[in-house]
């Protein structure tokens, strides 16, 4: 719906009346994935990047995604899961945008 810029401010005032809350993996996995949404690729994946999200094998792929958008296509590679079947489960016009913005490389085996 186009409001990529306004998911990103909501969350970061968020974390500015309840600091608390900046810390949970929800919302920095949330932040990360606004920035991403944003074309913020390189704030979101710093976000992305903090350790305790590497439990959460989700935030894999929105890494691959901020990377891939990056044109680090190597690192977008190793880092993406070897499962990416689940796309196949996206509306149409959600997998045709991920699988076309990859050039169709990334999501090959899909």
């Amino acid at each position: 719906n186009s409001r990529r810029a306004e998911a990103v401010g909501y969350l970061t005032i968020a974390g500015e009346e309840y600091k608390p809350f900046r810390q949970s993996a929800e919302y920095l996995a949330l932040l990360g994935a606004a920035y991403a949404l944003n074309n913020q690729y390189d704030v979101a994946f710093r976000v992305l990047m903090v350790p305790q999200l590497n439990r959460y094998e989700e935030i894999k792929y929105w890494r691959a995604y901020a990377l891939a958008e990056l044109d680090d296509w190597g690192q977008a590679g190793d880092v993406l899961p070897d499962n990416t079947r689940f796309f196949k489960k996206l509306p149409q016009r959600v997998a045709l945008a991920a699988y076309g913005r990859s050039g169709g490389s990334l999501f090959a085996p899909w």
